[in-house]
Parts: structure tokens; sequence; C-alpha cells
């Protein structure tokens, strides 16, 4: 009997082994779950030492802060989509504070990281550009003249609820100047339109005013530089030149951005050097009369006169897509509400 047992005892004993290592295996697997639950998609390190403020049209003080924010996963761009923002001085009560970023921000306001992203889609080209945003610090809130009153020189906790999108950025086409062809993708035809010289720049559309008309004045930008308005209606005027890029087909109808701005890259494949190109007038993208499912537009991207030759030059065409959302919260339990 023995004997006979002996087989069967061994085989328990291999029984118990696997499912020893089952066990150890889901456990494992469980763990690094729950890590990866935990790592958040997006790291900030708020510059808290470099709080810079501004004083608005209506007299409220602007506070801005470089976020600083990274996106965890690879090939994505953390893009503050809102923000809700509270101070608790030491001896009082919390307070909301407004006028953040309760719009949403865009691809172009984590500048350094677009161009880290850019830099690794295309891969061996170095991108060094100023960004397009006046000021690179995001705006985190904007105190009215009776909040100032009551809180100035006030300190205590200042805390940051962000909401940030999780963009990638999906290369659409990629045109060689010398001769570009159409490209479909995604149920849109893309196309540089016809030249006007060996160049490949275009005659720019008629003068219109591109700037944002306000209270605090009129601003636009050109390709990462502040111009003037004489300079913006220039060079819709024809005489600063423009690549023209059109954009024709149907709009995806699960797209929670259709009218999103573009990101078009020229790269010069000599010295591996590139820059983003900046529209510079209205496309009609927002056209309430147009048909809401299809997608007609001209992008007008600045070409700075005389220094960016397009001979040889390659146009990316990259289409930010959102995905999921994330929120990080900040807190500086230091914070002064001082300004000068």
């Amino acid at each position: 009997m023995r004997i006979k047992q002996a087989p069967i005892a061994h085989w328990l004993r291999g029984r118990k082994a696997a499912l020893c290592v089952v066990v150890s295996l889901s456990v494992l697997v469980l763990l690094l779950r729950g890590l990866a639950e935990d790592t958040p998609l997006v790291q900030c390190t708020p510059d808290w030492m470099g709080v810079t403020w501004e004083t608005r049209y209506d007299q409220a003080k602007l506070a801005r802060v470089r976020l600083n924010p990274k996106s965890s996963s690879t090939g994505q761009l953390a893009v503050i989509k809102r923000q809700k923002v509270t101070f608790t001085p030491e001896n009082g009560q919390e307070v909301s504070l407004t006028g953040g970023w309760e719009n949403g921000g865009y691809v172009f306001d984590n500048w350094d990281e677009l161009l880290n992203l850019l830099e690794n889609s295309v891969g061996g080209i170095s991108i060094k550009q100023s960004a397009f945003t006046q000021n690179s610090n995001q705006q985190i809130f904007a105190l009215p003249p009776d909040q100032q009153k009551t809180l100035h020189s006030q300190k205590g906790v200042l805390t940051l609820r962000v909401t940030f999108e999780m963009y990638k950025l999906n290369l659409r086409a990629k045109f060689s100047l010398d001769a570009p062809t159409p490209v479909q993708s995604g149920g849109v035809l893309y196309q540089v339109l016809p030249t006007a010289s060996k160049t490949g720049v275009n005659a720019s559309p008629p003068a219109t005013d591109p700037t944002d008309q306000g209270p605090g004045g009129d601003v636009t930008y050109l390709n990462g530089k502040r111009v003037s308005k004489a300079e913006a209606l220039a060079t819709l005027s024809g005489h600063w030149p423009t690549l023209d890029v059109s954009r024709k087909g149907s709009v995806d109808p699960t797209d929670q951005r259709p009218g999103r701005t573009l990101v078009y890259l020229l790269v010069n494949p000599e010295d591996h050097t590139a820059s983003i190109l900046q529209e510079v007038a209205p496309n009609g993208f927002f056209d309430r009369r147009r048909d809401p499912s299809r997608i007609d537009v001209i992008d007008h991207l600045g070409i700075a006169p005389d220094k960016t030759p397009l001979n040889h030059k390659i146009l990316y065409v990259f289409d930010p897509l959102v995905g999921e959302s994330t929120e990080v919260t900040l807190r500086d339990s230091e914070f002064t509400m001082h300004w000068p």
C-alpha cells in the first residue's frame, strides 16, 4: 500500500506547488495593477517661488505660476482642461478664487513638452523656438478689487485642483514642399495649395483685423513673436507670405474637439532643424452657416519673409487627439497674497 500511495503523495505535493505558483502570480499581477493605478498620469512641480503678478484692465490682480506638468505616459501631452482654486488664510476661512484656466487650455500651452514630443515623433531633429504664448506661466486666479482688500498680505494654504486632458499627436500628412501631393487621412483630404513661386509661398488672403478686440487691448502673435497690429495686417495683406494648407472632408461624429487647431511642423532635412508654423488668419471653421458634418478649411501659416525658403523642406501635419482626463491636486502651504 505504501508503494502505491507514493505517486499520489507526489502528485498532491505537485498540485500544492502549482497552486502556490498560481496564487503568487495572481498576487503579483494585482500588486502591479495597483501600482499602475496609483501612478498619476501627470506629475507637476509648481514653481511657487516664481509666482508673477499682473494688473488687468479692470484692476484685477492676475497670479501666474509655472506648473511644469509632465506626462507619465509615453507619447502623450498633458493639457489643462479646468481648475478649481481655493485659499485658506492662517486665521480665516477657505475662499474660492476664480479667473484661472476655467475654460481649459491647448497643446501650445505646454510648450516644452510639446517640443519634446514632436522631436521624438519625427526623430533626429532639434526645435529651438520661443513659445507662442506671451507668458508660459499659467494664470491660476484673478483677484477683483474687493478680494484684494480682504486678502492682501494674507498668508495661508493655496490649493489647486487641476484637471488635465491627455493628448496624442496623430500624424495626418507629410508633404515634401518641392512637389507636395494631396494626402487622404481619416476622411479628410489634406493639400498644400498651388504656390505662387518656386519657394512654395502663397499670396496671403485679403486684409482683415486678426487681433482680439477687448478692453485689454489688441495683441497678436506670429510664430512666437509678439507683433503690432500694423505688422499683423501687413502679413494678411500679402506683404508677408503664408503657406496655405487646405482640409476638406467629413467630421468624425465621435470627435470630441472637431474645431481644434492642428500642429504644423516645418522641417529642414539639411540641418535637421524644425519650427512650428502658426496660423495667422481666421479660417472660417466655426462659421455657423456651414454644414457641421463637413470640413472645408484653409489654414494660413505665417512664414517670415526671406528667412524661410521652402525648397527641400518637409511639412508635417499633426492632429492632436484628446483621450482620458485626470485630476492633480497641488498645494502651497505658505502662499502669500502679496503683489507689487
